[in-house]
């Protein structure tokens, strides 16, 4: 080998240790391990698949499941599935969550899957269904986990729950300011984890804009959408959250609006 052809070979093997020939390791994504897995069963079950049975199946999504779209310090997947069946018709609960995103999102996937069952075989059956959305679910969120703010922005209006959560916290989490109006059509959502998302991502994000939108979101007969709109306005600030958290603490015919209103605002004060 001639002395230049030595330099070039030294000069490639360093670029391939540096680069993994090819890959820069700093945007090599990981595949995620199985975490905590319980497994339970109601009493009312005569028929019902064994633990190590769900265990299996959920390893093997484990398996199936590409990369997570970052790169997060041990990513693992927490899951908890309940059987339930009464009479022959069964059903299975699974909710899952992924750890250690290193992001501060959580991801969260739920599925409920109906079912007859007839035999042990149908129980099993009937769980491994359940398993293969809770797969479909998740693929759907690595998509979304792994978009852009238009992807994100876009996945607000998806008939998946879940993805709407999920996408409702990247935008808080990057501060897309120009999604506030985006994500308080969410405020009305008649899906109760859906609404309490939004709210928080308002509040997480901080910006005064979604002021008058969790203003306007508030329900007069659902008590519940005042509170979280007087949560996430005390953690916004400003001006006009202050003006009105004022108005209500004063002047709402609500004595726990009143209450909570006058501890949002002594929050607000500290914070200046």
């Amino acid at each position: 080998m001639t002395p230049r052809a030595a330099i070039f070979h030294l000069i490639a093997i360093t670029l391939c240790t540096h680069l993994a020939c090819g890959e820069d390791k700093s945007e090599q994504k990981v595949k995620v391990a199985p975490g905590r897995i319980s497994w339970s069963v109601t009493r009312t079950a005569v028929i019902a698949p064994k633990r190590p049975e769900f265990v299996r199946a959920i390893n093997g999504v484990m398996d199936r499941l590409p990369p997570f779209p970052k790169r997060p310090p041990s990513p693992s997947l927490n899951v908890n599935g309940i059987f339930d069946e009464i009479e022959g018709e069964g059903a299975i609960i699974i909710e899952a969550i992924l750890k250690g995103s290193g992001a501060g999102v959580p991801m969260e996937g739920a599925v409920v899957v109906h079912g007859r069952i007839t035999d042990e075989k149908s129980a099993v059956d009937l769980m491994k269904k359940g398993v293969e959305e809770l797969e479909s679910t998740f693929r759907s969120l690595f998509r979304v986990y792994g978009g852009t703010a238009t992807i994100w922005k876009r996945s607000l209006d998806s008939a998946e729950p879940d993805e709407q959560i999920l996408a409702a916290r990247l935008l808080a989490r990057d501060r897309v300011t120009s999604a506030v109006q985006s994500i308080g059509k969410l405020l009305g959502d008649p899906r109760e984890q859906v609404a309490e998302a939004a709210a928080t991502a308002l509040g997480d994000m901080g910006d005064e804009s979604a002021v008058p939108v969790l203003i306007r979101s508030m329900n007069p007969r659902a008590l519940r959408s005042e509170v979280r709109a007087i949560e996430a306005m005390a953690r916004i600030g400003g001006e006009e959250a202050s003006a009105y958290l004022e108005m209500t603490a004063e002047g709402h015919e609500n004595r726990e609006v009143r209450e909570l209103s006058r501890g949002a605002l002594t929050r607000m004060r500290k914070k200046r």
